[in-house]
């Protein structure tokens, strides 16, 4: 078989009327198509050929097709130890061709065929994603009557505003989500740099519910950062030349997956504005000489190239979640919520103390206010540390009390493990005090797993113990625990009415790390769901590790069992009912339940926002101002959406009213007037930019679109107190 091969490749030399030594290193043409193709429709290949085993300093090669009709000549050059040369050949399909060498080394002309096919057509896409604070200091920077002009070069260079914006210290929110592309839109306004369409995000946020929250901003694509390709890497800002071989290199390296995701690559972003200048000459420069690999820069076009290759993150996205700042989410306080109204009814002093010394009641009593924007029966604590049992306040409003002299009459006694009430039975462990049994008594569902605990520290101690009643709420069992991080105070409340049981974990003094809290829950599924911004997610157990906001739900074995909790960051389901909570702080509060006969969908997001302290403030009612004994800010008519936002809008203008559905079809939901009264209402997107004046029926109310599962927004107009 060699000797036949021998003497046909000898045969076809001969014909070439080329006769070449027939030893090892006998003289070669290779041609290899490269990713370059030419203007102006990307149909001329730039191929390579390469002739080994010829000491000549330089020869001429000429390429014809088939029929022998000329399709170009080209240069050969020594590079190393072949020569070496380039020539465009038209390549649309695959295409058989054959290249004449003639060199002052060889005898004649090397004759040799080849077989080319065409290779992938790619698109790189050019992100000049800044950072909305980056843009803004390096402006602010710039002389004054410079700045226009600088502004202008950064837009010329591609440079965008990244429609994402990092969480702040205490962790993302509802409403924080919503507005994630706010602090780009108000860079916009000062820097005049326009927002990129393309978010550029971490990877451990890179989910449907911040999709839609930029979607709601005109933001269409998230692309995780892991996607990116440095542009140094690539030397985007060194040059044609030096770009050419980098990114021949780099997307070789890519061909087989090609074929696979198609011909587009997200490759090159930065978020250093100096980057971005120093690399459009050599964009301009490749995109005169190329028409593939083509180069986009933030077009229509990016963005088709982004929703190719970036795929919707799947249902175990939520698995691999990146590092992100050990910190908990901490709920919006009561006066944070109310200073709309607080600002209205007492603007000398708004806050919920002097708001309510206004007001004028027939006799002394208590005003609860409710930040979550459902109605709520819950405990609430009164200044002397007291508690009591207030029904149906209303979400996002406030209910007055009168004063109840028989309410609080107690007693405590030390010593003592186990508690029951009308709903629970409560057992602690002597010597470690967790929770060795939690009895429903309606069910006889004892929440504990056989043999299991909740509410477990590792290798506490007891030192001291003691029960009370709470006369017309419940009764508590507390202990004081030692760990190897220091002492903590745990109380479990057990209610007569309610039907949850209330965990709280207190250290005598803060801890440096965190606290993990072990439960060991009965009768759980093999899922669990929890509550995210912007909506919730749901994963098979084991969970290596979720953070949810506030509640988790696990179904099973009749009733589903809901826990809600603050102070935690990090939340591990090992196997199903092994939960475990860590508290950067030491300190938690978690709220168990049995979910039971309940129905909506939106039930879970009711019994998490539980989880936000009603707050009391006693009222003499000897005030100068009228106002109502109960009501809510403003009147949402729909019980699955949730009122997650009630701020001033950005611009000073009127009140925006931030809106999420929790389960309901897609719909126009009624805002009527309650607490606030307004005369008008203009639907906007979620950076607070006005869309078109909403509806507005014959009773005051306003009509707001909001989506399946989405997310909307509304500012209300000549806003004033209710009289």
């Amino acid at each position: 078989m060699t000797d036949r091969r021998t003497f046909l490749h000898a045969l076809a030399a001969a014909t070439a009327g080329a006769l070449p030594r027939l030893v090892p290193g006998a003289p070669a043409v290779d041609a290899t198509p490269t990713i370059f193709h030419g203007h102006p429709d990307g149909l001329r290949t730039l191929v390579r050929f390469t002739a080994s085993g010829i000491d000549a300093p330089a020869g001429r090669l000429r390429l014809v097709d088939r029929a022998g009709r000329l399709l170009g000549t080209a240069g050969m050059i020594r590079r190393g130890d072949a020569l070496v040369g380039e020539l465009w050949v038209p390549l649309a399909t695959a295409t058989t061709v054959r290249s004449q060498l003639e060199t002052p080394a060889t005898r004649g002309v090397l004759q040799t065929t080849h077989d080319l096919r065409p290779t992938p057509r790619w698109t790189l896409v050019w992100l000049a994603i800044v950072d909305p604070l980056t843009a803004r200091a390096r402006l602010a920077a710039v002389a004054p009557l410079t700045r226009g002009a600088a502004a202008a070069a950064l837009v010329a260079a591609g440079v965008r505003i990244n429609p994402w914006s990092p969480p702040p210290t205490g962790g993302r929110d509802h409403l924080d989500l919503l507005r994630v592309a706010a602090p780009a839109a108000d860079a916009f306004a000062h820097t005049g740099v326009p927002t990129s369409r393309i978010a550029l995000v971490p990877p451990e946020e890179t989910d449907e519910p911040l999709r839609r929250a930029l979607a709601g901003a005109d933001a269409e694509v998230a692309i995780p950062r892991t996607v990116l390709t440095d542009p140094t890497v690539l030397a985007f800002a060194e040059g044609r030349a030096r770009m050419t071989a980098r990114v021949e290199e780099w997307l070789l390296g890519l061909r087989f997956a090609a074929a696979e995701t198609g011909t587009y690559v997200i490759v090159v972003g930065t978020e250093d504005p100096d980057v971005a200048a120093r690399a459009r000459p050599a964009i301009e420069e490749w995109t005169a000489t190329y028409a593939y690999p083509r180069i986009v820069t933030g077009t229509d076009a990016a963005r088709q190239a982004a929703r190719a290759v970036v795929p919707a993150p799947g249902p175990g996205d939520v698995l691999t979640q990146g590092p992100a700042p050990a910190v908990a989410v901490a709920p919006p306080s009561a006066e944070a919520v109310f200073a709309p109204f607080l600002a209205l009814a007492a603007p000398a002093d708004p806050t919920l103390d002097a708001t309510v010394a206004r007001m004028q009641f027939p006799v002394s009593g208590l005003v609860v206010f409710n930040p979550s924007p459902f109605a709520r029966s819950d405990v609430v604590v009164l200044p002397d540390g007291s508690a009591r049992i207030v029904t149906d306040v209303p979400g996002l409003g406030y209910a007055f009390l009168p004063d109840d002299p028989t309410a609080n009459r107690g007693w405590k006694r030390r010593g003592g493990q186990a508690v029951a009430t009308a709903r629970w039975r409560v057992a602690l462990d002597r010597e470690g005090g967790a929770i060795r049994s939690l009895v429903h008594e309606t069910t006889g569902r004892d929440l504990v797993r056989a043999g299991g605990k909740l509410n477990a520290l590792d290798y506490a101690l007891v030192t001291d113990g003691w029960v009370e009643t709470l006369a017309g709420v419940g009764a508590r069992v507390g202990v004081r625990r030692i760990t190897p991080q220091g002492a903590v105070i745990s109380t479990v409340t057990a209610y007569d009415t309610l039907p949850w049981v209330d965990i709280e974990n207190v250290p005598e003094e803060a801890f440096d790390r965190g606290l993990d809290v072990r439960h060991q829950l009965a009768r759980v599924g093999a899922r669990v769901r929890w509550e995210v911004p912007g909506g919730e997610r749901e994963a098979s157990i084991p969970v290596r590790r979720a953070r949810p906001l506030r509640w988790l739900a696990f179904p099973g074995d009749g009733p589903t069992l809901l826990v809600s909790q603050t102070g935690a960051h990090d939340v591990t389901v090992t196997d199903p009912g092994d939960v475990v909570l860590r508290s950067p702080a030491g300190a938690s509060r978690v709220r168990l339940a049995l979910h039971e006969g309940h129905l909506l969908p939106d039930d879970p997001w009711r019994f998490g926002y539980t989880i936000l302290p009603l707050h009391g403030v006693p009222a003499s009612g000897r005030g100068d101002r009228t106002l109502p004994t109960f009501g809510r800010l403003v009147d949402v008519a729909d019980p699955a959406v949730a009122v997650v936002g009630l701020k001033p809008a950005d611009d000073g203008v009127g009140l925006a009213v931030y809106f999420m559905d929790l389960g309901g079809p897609s719909r126009e939901v009624a805002v009527r007037p309650g607490l606030l009264a307004f005369d008008g209402a203009v639907l906007t997107d979620l950076v607070e930019r006005d869309h078109r004046a909403a509806v507005m029926t014959p009773d005051g109310a306003a009509l707001v679109p909001v989506e399946a599962s989405g997310y909307a927004a509304v500012r209300l107009l000549g806003v004033r107190l209710a009289t």
